[in-house]
């Protein structure tokens, strides 16, 4: 954001849906609230971080990851994600599990994954250095 507004030449719009701006309010910003009401999107994609998958499962599937790259397609298992053998990879956090029983709830479904990311995690517990996988999930909404 602090590139956005100090390399604005003559405008700057800032489209976002919370309140914490307007104490920077002057004489030259102005501030509109829009209240209207927005569909929900057909399609969300969600990167997955350290913290919305069980890392310490990567202890046990670390063969199971070899000759993946990044870009490469997932399978969606019940438990989680998948190789393209069905072999579960990545279990996610009970938080990231709520979050996507949110989401459904909505009525989206997961549709696809990829791998988007992998990268080695140090277990500072076990002194164990692990290579993780950060995906990329796409939701789709039912019709």
């Amino acid at each position: 954001m602090y590139v956005a507004v100090t390399r604005a030449k003559s405008n700057l719009h800032i489209h976002y849906n919370e309140s914490f701006l307007r104490g920077y309010l002057q004489d030259s910003v102005s501030y509109k609230f829009d209240n209207n009401g927005f569909p929900e999107p057909e399609q969300l994609s969600i990167w997955l971080t350290h913290r919305d998958i069980y890392l310490g499962y990567f202890e046990y599937v670390q063969q199971k990851m070899n000759g993946l790259l990044s870009g490469k397609n997932l399978t969606i298992v019940k438990e989680g994600l998948g190789n393209t053998n069905g072999q579960l990879l990545i279990k996610y956090s009970r938080s990231f599990t709520n979050q996507l029983d949110e989401y459904i709830s909505k009525g989206y479904k997961l549709s696809s994954a990829r791998i988007n990311f992998i990268v080695y995690w140090n277990n500072k517990d076990k002194s164990l250095e692990s290579k993780i996988i950060l995906p990329e999930i796409t939701l789709t909404k039912v019709q």
